[in-house]
C-alpha cells in the first residue's frame, strides 16, 4: 500500500493483478494540473504546492501559467517551485525522471479527459508512479493496467475504499470517547464553513480562526467543571463572553457610513456559545445549536445574493433612464 494521499487522513489502495512493484524510497513529485492551478478545480495541486508532508513536490504542469512560481501565483510569495508547460519539461527541470507524478486535478465529475489520461500515460511510461485522487480509479482502467504493468509502476488510487473484507459495522467504541472536544470540533467547522462562504475571503474569518474560538471556549468550560465548583465555572464563562464581545468587536469596519462584518461577530459570539455548551457536556444542545446557525447562515446568504441582484437591476434601470433623458 501507498503512504497516505499527502496533507489529507485518507489512505491510498493500490490494486494490481500480479507482483505489485516495489515503491522508490525517494518522495520527488510533478504534479499534473493542466488549465486549473489556481482554480477550484485545481484545489489538488494548490494544496500540495502550499505544503506537504509526504512528497516534495519539483514543479507544477500547467501551460497556460507557464512561467509563473506557484507560491508567487496562489499567495503571493515565492516558494521556488515552478509551473513547467509540460511533462517534458518538468522531467528536463528536475533533472532526472522524478519518482511521482500526482494528479492534481480535482474536476467535478471526477473523470479524467483524452488529453489528460495521455499525460498520465506518458508518466507511466516513463516509469512514474501514479498518485490519482479522482473518483475515476484508475486500476479499473486496463489500459492503464497495462500500461503500469509494463513499466513496473504502481498507480495508487486514494479515493478506493477499503476491500469488504476490510470493512466493519458500527461498533459504538465512539462513546467511550469521553474528550468533550469532540463535539465541538464538528460544531463550529460547521459554522465556520456556512460563514466563510459569507464573509468576503481577505476579511472574513472563516474556519481556522472559527475552530480557535470554539475550541478555547469548550476548554475554559471543561477546566471550569473539573476543577472549580458551579459558580466558578459560571463566572469563567461570563468572562469567555466578555472576552468574545471584544473580539467580535476588533472584526468590526466601519467605512464612511456603513459597517461591515456584522455577520462575522456574530458568529464568532455564537461560536463561542457553542463551545461552552459543548465544554459543559449539553451535546444535544450544542448540535442543534449549530444546525440552527447553519441554517440562519445560509438563508442570509442567499436573501444578500437577493437584495444584491436587486440592487443592481435599480442602478441599471436609473443610468439606462438618465441616458435616456440626455
Amino acid at each position: 500500500m501507498h503512504p497516505p494521499f499527502p496533507d489529507s487522513s485518507l489512505g491510498g489502495h493500490a490494486s494490481m493483478s500480479s507482483a505489485t512493484p516495489g515503491l522508490p524510497l525517494g518522495a520527488t513529485a510533478i504534479v499534473y494540473c493542466e488549465g486549473q492551478f489556481g482554480e477550484q478545480d485545481g484545489k489538488t495541486a494548490n494544496g500540495l504546492v502550499r505544503h506537504s508532508e509526504k512528497y516534495e513536490i519539483l514543479s507544477v504542469i500547467d501551460s497556460s501559467r507557464a512561467g509563473a512560481d506557484t507560491g508567487l501565483f496562489l499567495d503571493g510569495t515565492a516558494n521556488g517551485i515552478p509551473i513547467l508547460a509540460s511533462l517534458g519539461e518538468a522531467i528536463l527541470h528536475a533533472g532526472r525522471v522524478p519518482d511521482y507524478l500526482i494528479c492534481g486535478l480535482a474536476p467535478a465529475d471526477g473523470l479524467l479527459s483524452p488529453a489528460q489520461r495521455v499525460v498520465l500515460l506518458d508518466g507511466i511510461d516513463r516509469g512514474m508512479h501514479v498518485i490519482n485522487g479522482l473518483h475515476e480509479f484508475l486500476n479499473d482502467d486496463p489500459e492503464f493496467v497495462a500500461a503500469a504493468l509494463l513499466a513496473d509502476v504502481l498507480i495508487t488510487d486514494v479515493r478506493r475504499p477499503k476491500e469488504k473484507k476490510d470493512l466493519h459495522l458500527f461498533s459504538g467504541r465512539i462513546f467511550d470517547v469521553t474528550c468533550p472536544r469532540i463535539a465541538v470540533l464538528g460544531t463550529d467547522g460547521a459554522i465556520g464553513n456556512e460563514e466563510q462562504l459569507f464573509a468576503t475571503i481577505s476579511k472574513g474569518l472563516g474556519r481556522s480562526r472559527v475552530f480557535m474560538v470554539g475550541i478555547g471556549s469548550a476548554l475554559v468550560m471543561v477546566m471550569a467543571k473539573g476543577l472549580y465548583d458551579d459558580n466558578s465555572a459560571a463566572r469563567l464563562a461570563a468572562n469567555v463572553i466578555t472576552g468574545i464581545g471584544f473580539l467580535g468587536a476588533g472584526v468590526i469596519i466601519r467605512h464612511e457610513d456603513r459597517v461591515h462584518e456584522l455577520t462575522t461577530a456574530a458568529s464568532l459570539w455564537f461560536v463561542a456559545m457553542i463551545g461552552l455548551v459543548a465544554g459543559a457536556r449539553l451535546y444535544v444542545l450544542a448540535t442543534g445549536a449549530t444546525v440552527m446557525g447553519v441554517l440562519v447562515l445560509s438563508v442570509l446568504r442567499w436573501l444578500t445574493r437577493g437584495a444584491r441582484s436587486d440592487r443592481s437591476a435599480v442602478r441599471r434601470i436609473s443610468a439606462a433612464e438618465r441616458d435616456d433623458q440626455a
